[in-house]
């Protein structure tokens, strides 16, 4: 006799800091290489268009399964960094 079981669930692929640092516009490098110091994992998703009514409003930084972070003006979108957001600041964002 048989019993089936369900495969776990495979992790969401993610990038590589190495490959994430390649998508970010310059002035955010320095910002991700600390969040990487600071021991987060790499984001599930490096820049992604945000889309409202049916078009492209803007681009986010990185996503961590549901939550994103977003340059300036896309609050309605993630958690609005700029390249000196303190690290605690996104660490307590993706945390909670």
């Amino acid at each position: 006799m048989s019993s089936l079981r369900a495969s776990p669930r495979p992790h969401p692929p993610r990038l590589d800091w190495a490959e994430l640092q390649a998508l970010l516009p310059a002035e955010y490098t320095g910002l991700f290489q600390a969040l990487q110091e600071a021991g987060l994992p790499p984001p599930e998703e490096g820049p992604e268009d945000l889309m409202a009514e049916g078009r492209v409003i803007g681009q986010s930084l990185a996503r961590w399964g549901q939550k994103r972070l977003v340059p300036p003006g896309l609050g309605a979108h993630g958690l609005e960094v700029h390249p000196e957001t303190p690290v605690e600041k996104i660490q307590n964002y993706l945390n909670n």
